[in-house]
């Protein structure tokens, strides 16, 4: 399926959040404010490293 998808362009569409918007985010989603896939950010977590 993701072999098809990528031959064809298949994309979805997703609203790229920060982590520090988690709460508005978990806000909207019980207000039914949702047009797109929500992806958190990952960049601001810290590199955990010995």
């Amino acid at each position: 399926m993701l072999d098809f998808a990528a031959e064809h362009q298949v994309t979805a569409d997703i609203e790229l959040i920060g982590a520090q918007d988690i709460n508005t985010v978990h806000e909207r989603i019980h207000a039914s404010d949702v047009q797109y896939r929500f992806v958190v950010d990952g960049s601001a977590f810290a590199d955990p490293k010995p």
